[in-house]
């Protein structure tokens, strides 16, 4: 997988594709874990810094949640500690369900549909999420954001147990994947969804 994406990469820097900013597979260390982390793509946080696309195809030796102090970063942190699940989180594991970084959703859109045929963007990232998943065997996935949950009960053609207006979940026999609204980096409701973890992980773990 690692060399498909690296081949996407070099052809879209190549065509200087001005909606792609780069490529990450993983936001953490890639091993078994408890829980992982599905966002919706990369953002642009690294071209704004940089000025350059990336490509980072390797897991990072950290978790990045674990050092940064960034609104979603420190909201997610703060529900976990309050669970009383900081070491689970400290070892999470993360990934988007598209690696292809972009200035905003809107834009990942846009990209998936110009390149879709040829490349075969939605084929290789499904996959690459499945790999993830296999190899992880997580007990809880934190889906972030309502795109990136829809997405996952879409791969693994799932009905939700759950379905509200700021969370959504999913179970079956390997785990539990748990869902909240989010606008920009803020999650919508935090009692909530904190709520959710409760119930479906740790009561019944």
């Amino acid at each position: 997988m690692k060399n498909l994406f690296e081949k996407i990469h070099s052809h879209l820097e190549e065509i200087k594709e001005p909606l792609y900013k780069g490529t990450q597979l993983y936001f953490s260390p890639l091993m078994p874990s408890e829980i992982l982390f599905i966002g919706i793509n990369p953002g642009i946080g690294y071209f704004k810094y940089h000025n350059k696309n990336v490509k980072r195809l390797n897991p990072l030796e950290k978790f990045e949640y674990n050092g940064q102090k960034y609104v979603l970063a420190t909201q997610t942190k703060k529900i976990f500690n309050d669970l009383g699940l900081s070491q689970s989180f400290s070892n999470a594991v993360k990934i988007n369900q598209f690696p292809f970084a972009t200035r905003n959703e809107k834009d990942l859109t846009l990209l998936l549909e110009k390149y879709d045929t040829d490349l075969k963007l939605h084929y290789i990232s499904k996959h690459f999420l499945i790999e993830t998943i296999s190899f992880v065997k997580p007990k809880l996935i934190i889906c972030e954001g309502k795109s990136s949950f829809d997405r996952l009960k879409k791969v693994l053609n799932s009905t939700p147990i759950e379905y509200n207006e700021n969370t959504y979940v999913l179970k079956n026999n390997e785990f539990v994947a748990i869902g909240y609204k989010r606008h920009l980096s803020y999650i919508k409701d935090k009692e909530e969804f904190k709520e959710k973890i409760n119930k479906y992980y740790i009561i019944e773990k």
